[in-house]
């Protein structure tokens, strides 16, 4: 009898092991995952990991280009303190006053404070001085409304000089202008 007992005890330990292996066994204080279950969760864990590692390379690498660019920028800036210390006056106030722009895209903002205006114009750049010449014309006001427009405009900065004016004695009649800004390069193409 007590072998019979003993071996219905294995057979139902076995049994209760290979359907704990193939099942899981949860219950609300003990939870046993499936060899399928604990396979799905070393797969996730895997990839986890997997992904971690690339991040960790991808830290790596940025940290890399941080640490690049901080050199770089540090060596600029050496060499820009080193002009800078060695630049006359007339120097560092050409430096700042100078910009570039496209040259068409020059046209076309113009172009527009122009054509808001009523006006018609005429404009030569210099390279060679970093100039560009107006010839402008239109009523009184308007010429004047146009040479507002650009000298208040936060994206030219422009700095308007020599303005001359011939014409009219009213503002209906037609009047001329001239000037010129200083400190613009304009190219016809972008690097």
């Amino acid at each position: 009898m007590k072998k019979i007992i003993l071996m219905i005890v294995i057979v139902l330990l076995v049994f209760t092991t290979y359907n704990t292996i193939v099942n899981g066994f949860d219950t609300s204080f003990l939870k046993i995952p499936s060899y399928k279950q604990l396979q799905a969760n070393s797969a996730k864990i895997d990839q986890g990991i997997s992904e971690l590692n690339e991040i960790i390379k991808n830290y790596e690498t940025q940290q890399g280009n941080v640490k690049t660019a901080k050199t770089l920028f540090e060596q600029k800036k050496q060499e820009y303190d080193l002009i800078a210390n060695e630049a006359t006056d007339e120097q560092l106030e050409a430096a700042m006053r100078e910009e570039e722009f496209l040259l068409d895209y020059l046209w076309i903002l113009v172009g527009n404070y122009a054509e808001d205006n009523n006006v018609k114009f005429l404009m030569q750049t210099n390279s060679e001085d970093y100039s560009v010449d107006f010839d402008v014309t239109g009523s009184y006001v308007s010429i004047i409304n146009f040479i507002y427009d650009l000298a208040n405009d936060p994206e030219l900065r422009f700095s308007i000089n020599n303005i001359i004016l011939e014409g009219g004695s009213n503002q209906d009649t037609v009047t001329k202008a001239k000037f010129t800004v200083y400190g613009i390069n304009a190219i016809t193409k972008a690097d």
